[in-house]
């Protein structure tokens, strides 16, 4: 019975220290993953006006946006103690959703 015991034990806590810190990575992913599209976002910008893609009044009212949503993030997260509602990641994906969006548009019509 001991020897039964231990088989189902070991395994069980083997795999839980394994699958533990990945589930806390992802509790957190979604929190910074507004910094990474914002960071992401402000490369495909520079991008498109290194390449003329872009004038430089959308490039900078592309900047805009993105700072817009940089300051809304701050904001929440201040209010919250450093982290983000659901409610609140969902309206900045919704927001990012559509600056990135605007991004594509004005990089593929070109000026």
């Amino acid at each position: 019975m001991k020897t039964n015991l231990v088989k189902f034990i070991v395994p069980l806590v083997l795999l839980g220290s394994t699958l533990l810190p990945l589930a806390a990575n992802a509790s957190t992913n979604h929190l910074n993953n507004v910094n990474w599209r914002l960071h992401h976002q402000q490369g495909r910008i520079n991008a498109g006006s290194k390449d003329h893609q872009l004038t430089r009044h959308q490039q900078y009212a592309l900047d805009a946006r993105d700072n817009r949503i940089r300051g809304i993030e701050d904001r929440d997260r201040e209010y919250h103690d450093g982290h983000l509602t659901k409610v609140e990641h969902r309206n900045l994906e919704h927001d990012l959703n559509r600056t990135s969006g605007a991004i594509h548009r004005q990089r593929k019509n070109g000026n």
